[in-house]
């Protein structure tokens, strides 16, 4: 047997509101709002593993979320920042596209990890939403057109795959890849 000290350690900045008492179950849901475009602006990291150096890191993932995001947009479609709830847990989409009920994971990378990791967000985003009474399909956003297998392993698996096509001065514009089921 041991003895045991728990200290739940929260930011002074933090809000709380939302957290639920320790041990208890969250009371009240979180309501989906209107989506906003993240914040992909690049900031400055200080690393201290070899003395302490500074570099910049950019925020690539956000930027193609809100370039996605926009695009959907200009097109009349009504994007919702949506929570999901499971247990004690809420998780959030990417987006989520109430004109085609459609949630989205948007990666940085069109790498066969970067899919996987996709893959399993978006059919866990797809099982919570459906225990929560909404019937939705799952899509990935990436910055390019990944290998032909990842696009037959998406069809297979129903995952919408969308890549970015071109970068304009006004944004940018996306198609849809399909591959053999």
């Amino acid at each position: 047997m041991r003895t045991v000290i728990v200290f739940n350690l929260t930011p002074l900045e933090a809000d709380v509101s939302d957290l639920p008492e320790f041990g208890a179950k969250k009371s009240r849901s979180i309501e989906p709002s209107p989506w906003k475009e993240p914040n992909w602006e690049t900031y400055l990291a200080q690393q201290k593993s070899r003395g302490i150096s500074v570099s910049e890191v950019s925020r690539s993932e956000h930027q193609l979320q809100a370039q996605f995001g926009n695009w959907l947009l200009a097109q009349g479609h009504r994007l919702l920042h949506l929570p999901l709830t499971s247990g004690n847990t809420t998780i959030f989409p990417d987006l989520f596209d109430e004109t085609s009920m459609i949630v989205f994971e948007a990666k940085r990378s069109s790498g066969r990890q970067y899919v996987r990791n996709a893959i399993g967000q978006v059919l866990d985003y797809q099982y919570v939403a459906l225990a929560n009474g909404l019937d939705v399909t799952c899509a990935i956003v990436l910055p390019g057109e990944p290998i032909k297998d990842l696009v037959s392993l998406c069809s297979r698996l129903g995952i919408e795959l969308f890549v970015r096509d071109s970068l304009e001065e006004n944004g940018a514009a996306f198609k849809k890849v399909t591959g053999v089921a």
